[in-house]
C-alpha cells in the first residue's frame, strides 16, 4: 500500500485479507498498525471478526466437493 492513498475505511474484505496475510507470516500485526495508523489492538480485533466473515463467504461452496 502506498501512502499516497491512504485506506479510508476497513471493510470486512479488506480486513480479511490481511488477517489471512498475518496467518500466514507475511506480515505482522504490529506491521499493519504501524503502515496503516492503527493499534495492534485494532488489528488484533480483526481475528475475531474473521470466522464471522469467513463463514458467510465460504459457505456456498462448502457442499461442492
Amino acid at each position: 500500500m502506498s501512502d499516497d492513498n491512504p485506506i479510508k475505511r476497513w471493510t470486512a474484505k479488506r480486513k480479511a485479507a490481511m488477517v489471512m496475510d498475518i496467518f500466514k507470516g507475511k506480515i505482522t500485526a504490529a506491521e499493519v498498525a504501524r503502515q496503516h495508523d492503527l493499534t495492534v489492538f485494532e488489528v488484533e480485533g480483526w481475528f475475531d471478526e474473521a470466522p464471522q466473515h469467513g463463514k458467510r463467504v465460504q459457505g456456498p461452496s462448502q457442499g461442492c466437493q
